[in-house]
């Protein structure tokens, strides 16, 4: 019989080896294929990536979205001493339309801003957590903010 104490140890071994296998039969399916033009491949995979951008429309997306990116990150480093919040807020925020997307902006505005501030308002005036009494109601806060915000 094995010791107690090899177990972990067993189970290390077996599922080293179990990768060994894997990886043979890996290397052996690689040996069995064709020689593939590499160069090629990566050139194609390249020009896949740039396609998109070859519409004026996304190009007009990426150049908007990179300078309110930069903004918000150069006023969060200089501006707000290395605070990466305006520049995640613009993240959720910025999308692809513009103009009637308004009401759709600030709907989630108002998703960013009630979450930030409720937990917040939520854990002020929570009792310490030390005793169990504290913790069941921090739990129970919880639980019902997300379960509301999730359904």
């Amino acid at each position: 019989t094995m010791s107690v104490l090899l177990l972990e140890e067993d189970f290390l071994i077996y599922n080293l080896s179990a990768l060994a296998q894997v990886m043979r039969e890996f290397a052996i399916t690689l040996m069995q294929q064709e020689e593939m033009d590499y160069g090629a491949a990566a050139w194609s995979k390249f020009l896949d990536t740039v396609d998109p951008f070859s519409q004026r429309g996304n190009v007009n997306f990426v150049f908007r979205g990179y300078v309110a990116y930069m903004l918000a990150f150069i006023a969060g480093v200089y501006i707000y001493g290395y605070d990466f919040t305006l520049a995640a807020t613009i993240a959720l925020i910025l999308s692809r339309f513009t103009g009637s997307a308004l009401e759709r902006n600030l709907g989630r505005m108002q998703g960013v801003v009630l979450g930030l501030v409720l937990p917040a308002i939520a854990f002020y005036h929570l009792p310490t957590c030390s005793g169990g009494f504290g913790t069941a109601i921090f739990i129970a806060i919880i639980l019902i903010f997300e379960g509301t915000c999730l359904y």
